[in-house]
């Protein structure tokens, strides 16, 4: 590893590490209760803050979600108080520079994730709109998100997937991820073989410093 051969310590009380694991319906293995590194012992977490997406084993991002939502709607709370103020175009660019950002920071991780966490995130999107556009609380929502151009949330992953893909194979950009890309090949022809298809790559273990 690299602290052994660069002759550094690991500093278990400034350290932290996570296990990802399947849900507990899944799970046949025991829990790991300690990892040992480079000599020093961490005793892994249930949670994980890193560059400020809350992990937990499952991957589940209940929490992280729950934080999000909490964040936003203090945001629209103060939009909506000073909206009259503010013209419609000056209100969109606040809307997404501070509120529809944080929806969409690192959403390419939530794929996957539940049902319940998405319709958290769409109604978090649904109430901004309103709000921008100063319609009433009932009023239907799909033609407010067409009229802000605004995709709802899980297209909006779908979409940044897709262009990260499209990035990665055809313009090799951002070269960091360009190795992680594997693809798919059958063992045998068949039709998928001319589908484009990928592989997949699970992580199992992060251990960062605090």
């Amino acid at each position: 590893m690299w602290l052994l051969h660069n002759s550094r310590c690991l500093n278990s009380t400034k350290s932290d590490a996570i296990v990802f694991r399947p849900s507990r319906q899944q799970v046949t293995h025991t829990n790991v209760d300690t990892i040992s590194v480079s000599g020093s012992v961490i005793t892994p977490s249930s949670t994980l803050k890193s560059l400020g997406v809350v992990l937990d084993r499952s991957l589940s991002f209940d929490q992280h979600v729950t934080a999000v939502c909490k964040n936003c709607y203090f945001h629209i709370r103060a939009v909506r108080q000073v909206r009259a103020s503010l013209p419609e175009d000056v209100a969109k660019t606040v809307a997404c520079s501070i509120i529809q950002s944080r929806l969409d920071y690192c959403n390419a991780l939530f794929t996957g994730m539940s049902e319940s966490n998405f319709k958290k995130l769409q109604r978090v999107q649904n109430t901004l709109a309103t709000v921008v556009l100063r319609r009433g609380q009932y009023e239907h929502i799909t033609s407010a998100l067409a009229e802000l151009h605004w995709l709802p949330i899980q297209q909006r992953i779908t979409f940044k997937i897709a262009t990260t893909i499209f990035k990665i194979r055809h313009l090799h950009q951002p070269t960091y991820l360009l190795h992680l890309l594997n693809h798919y090949t059958p063992t045998h022809s068949l039709r998928s073989s001319s589908q484009l298809l990928l592989q997949t790559t699970v992580f199992a273990l992060i251990i960062r410093p605090l």
